[in-house]
């Protein structure tokens, strides 16, 4: 089941993030496809591991490419976000391995939220920036 589709308006009008956001999108989408499953808990750690991974990579390549736009307003606060972001996949890691995780509705509905907010808060008006960096 997909939870998040892809939609023009994610495009950030940078191929390489628009890429990796897609690809984060393909990820959330098969991780909550193996909530919904038989759920090991070595397969659901490995899926997290994947994000964090994945994630990260992103994050530092978005972080590059804002201060390359000249995006330093809102720079602390989007880098904050991507940090709390991956302290929430290492949190949710670490409550699988110790038998302490959440149920799969809770964790479907972070899944969920993960994208959206991110998106909506933050990377939209990166999008701005660098439209306004561009002349568009």
């Amino acid at each position: 089941m997909k939870i998040i589709e892809w939609k023009p308006e994610f495009s950030i009008g940078e191929p390489i993030l628009d890429a990796d956001h897609r690809y984060l999108i393909r990820l959330l989408n098969r991780f909550s496809d193996h909530l919904g499953s038989s759920r090991s808990k070595a397969t659901i750690i490995d899926h997290l591991v994947q994000l964090y991974s994945s994630a990260s990579n992103h994050f530092a390549r978005e972080e590059t490419i804002m201060l390359a736009h000249g995006y330093s307003d809102d720079y602390v606060k989007h880098y904050a976000d991507h940090q709390r972001l991956l302290n929430e996949v290492t949190l949710m890691i670490f409550e699988q391995q110790y038998g302490l995780q959440k149920d799969d509705r809770a964790i479907t509905e972070w899944v969920h939220s993960w994208f959206h907010e991110h998106h909506t808060t933050h990377d939209a008006r990166l999008q701005l920036s660098i439209q306004e960096a561009d002349g568009a």
